[in-house]
């Protein structure tokens, strides 16, 4: 089996690829201007949803088995400024990443893990187990080792609920709000 596990920056993606597909060979996107299937198993295939990219992984969805990290758009905004990324690059990169992962949700209906909700995230990495017959884990700590400074939930501050797009929040709260019922 491979794994495609495509993500919007600062969603959890670094917790996807270095924490639960820790034991699996990665293989980043760039190379594979399309589909290949000789790539080995075991492997996930690794990359952002920026439009750069989006030709790569289209080729691949629908062909392997996806894995995506969600996580409230303020706080991936918040993250994004938090590290100095509030130039028009990476504010570009946001939206496409959103606009992709939307896109990418509604043909595609990947396995998705809301990282910052531990009941909801725990559920759904045991669905993930369950329907493909694999025994991932991971305990969540947040570590500089995976690129992340910690996984501490703080309360998202009301400018960037205000800088961000409706439409984001109501497609987070969409795919969440599945996995609740």
């Amino acid at each position: 089996m491979r794994i495609l596990a495509p993500t919007i920056m600062h969603s959890g993606s670094h917790a996807l690829w270095y924490g639960i597909l820790k034991d699996w060979t990665h293989r980043d996107v760039h190379p594979y201007k399309e589909y290949d299937p000789e790539l080995e198993t075991n492997a996930c295939l690794i990359g952002h949803l920026t439009d750069k990219q989006m030709p790569r992984w289209k080729s691949w969805f629908g062909k392997e088995v996806c894995i995506t990290m969600l996580r409230h758009p303020a706080r991936v905004l918040q993250s994004h400024y938090a590290r100095g990324e509030c130039d028009d690059r990476w504010l570009m990169w946001y939206n496409q990443c959103w606009l992709n992962h939307m896109w990418l949700e509604e043909y595609y209906k990947p396995h998705v893990i809301h990282i910052d909700i531990p009941s909801i995230r725990d559920y759904q990495l045991a669905l993930i187990n369950d329907e493909l017959n694999l025994s991932l884990d991971f305990n969540w700590p947040m570590s500089r080792k995976m690129g992340c400074t910690n996984n501490e939930i703080k309360p998202v501050d009301d400018m960037f609920l205000q800088k961000t797009p409706q439409a984001y929040i109501d497609y987070y709260e969409r795919v969440r709000d599945a996995y609740e019922a």
